[in-house]
């Protein structure tokens, strides 16, 4: 009963390009590449905030946030895109990022009957602008990666995540879950990551308990 037929769910394939890479120093931030989603405008965000070389560089993402918005045309987002991210590091050193939608708060209403999955909403809903924040990112230093973190839910969460970044390019990374502050600009803006400095890792859920992370220490 929903606007996808089985023979186009059938037919869809999943495309997998390379991601982008931002030198930063003797740093690397990997993210989205500006051809999916939220790689425009995290990209145009991050090389705004990677300019700033002092200062507060959580109050300057949020400054930037606007004027980025308005160079790509975007005059309003919707106060809940219904987003979220997750990140992970693992003891070999190898990190993953991933941020996902419904275009809005419990998608399209629908659930598929007898599996229990509620069906996103359409794209070119108001709450299909989700996919422009969805922010994967991970800083790879000469020790490895230092930070693989995600911004989602809107321009904030992106804000967030770019600024923490840049510090983590620097070299130093986030080390408390309140250093992620800029997320305090928006209600459903989140950021969430994991952090790494000599070999061990925290994780850092959003601040304000819109989220949940945990380490754990293996023996050899």
């Amino acid at each position: 009963g929903g606007a996808i037929t089985a023979e186009e769910l059938a037919a869809f394939a999943a495309g997998q390009v390379p991601a982008r890479s931002l030198g930063m120093g003797g740093a690397a931030v990997v993210l989205a590449r500006p051809q999916t989603g939220a790689g425009a405008f995290a990209g145009a965000l991050l090389e705004t905030v990677s300019r700033l070389r002092a200062g507060d560089l959580q109050a300057a993402a949020v400054q930037a946030v606007q004027p980025t918005l308005a160079r790509f045309g975007v005059t309003a987002v919707p106060p809940d895109l219904g987003a979220t991210g997750f990140a992970a590091v693992d003891v070999a050193g190898r990190a993953a990022a991933c941020a996902v939608t419904l275009n809005g708060p419990f998608g399209s209403g629908h659930t598929v009957t007898g599996t229990g999955i509620i069906l996103a909403a359409s794209p070119f809903s108001p709450g299909g602008l989700a996919n422009a924040f969805l922010s994967p990112m991970i800083a790879v230093g000469a020790d490895g990666v230092s930070m693989a973190g995600v911004g989602s839910g809107g321009p904030h969460g992106t804000a967030a995540i770019a600024a923490a970044m840049v510090r983590a390019a620097a070299g130093s990374p986030p080390q408390r879950s309140r250093e992620l502050s800029a997320t305090k600009a928006s209600a459903y803006d989140t950021v969430n990551a994991v952090t790494c400095q000599e070999g061990a890792c925290v994780a850092l859920p959003d601040p304000r308990a819109h989220g949940a992370g945990a380490a754990s220490v293996a023996t050899q």
